[in-house]
C-alpha cells in the first residue's frame, strides 16, 4: 500500500511549497519529495537536477493521490476479482468495463459511468 514516510515527506514539502509566494527556483529538498510522491509506474527515471525536477513537478502535480489500482484495492472487492481472473494482466479500464458489464451493464468511462437501462442482449426494450 502507501509508503507513510514518503507521504509524510510529501506533505511537509507541499506545505513549504504552499507557503512560498513564488514557485520559481524551488530548492531540491522541496521538489524531490513532491516528485517522488507523484511518480507512477512507467514514468522515466527520477531527475536529479533542480530544473528537471521543477519540470517533472509541473507535469505531474495534478495527478490523483493514488492510482486506479490502489483505489480499487482499498475500496472494493473488484480488485480481488481482477486478480483472480486476470493474473499478470495490467489493470485497464477495458478490463474493468468487461467485469462491470457482466455484473450490471455499466460501462466505466474515465471517472464517470454510463448506465445502459432497458437493454437486453444489445437490443433496446420498451418498458
Amino acid at each position: 500500500m502507501m509508503n507513510t514516510s514518503k507521504k509524510k515527506d510529501f506533505h511537509q514539502a507541499y506545505d513549504e511549497y504552499n507557503k512560498r509566494n513564488t514557485h520559481n527556483n524551488l530548492p531540491i529538498k522541496i521538489l524531490k519529495p513532491l516528485c517522488i510522491w507523484k511518480k507512477r509506474k512507467g514514468d522515466k527515471k527520477m531527475p536529479t537536477k533542480q530544473d528537471e525536477l521543477y519540470k517533472r513537478w509541473n507535469e505531474t502535480k495534478n495527478r490523483c493521490e493514488i492510482s486506479l489500482e490502489e483505489y480499487l484495492m482499498e475500496t472494493t472487492t473488484l480488485h480481488d476479482i481482477y486478480e483472480k481472473d486476470h493474473k499478470g494482466s495490467p489493470l485497464t479500464l477495458d478490463i474493468i468495463n468487461q467485469m462491470m458489464k457482466s455484473e450490471d451493464d455499466v460501462d466505466v468511462v474515465g471517472a464517470t459511468s454510463i448506465v445502459q437501462p432497458n437493454v437486453i442482449n444489445g437490443n433496446s426494450v420498451e418498458v
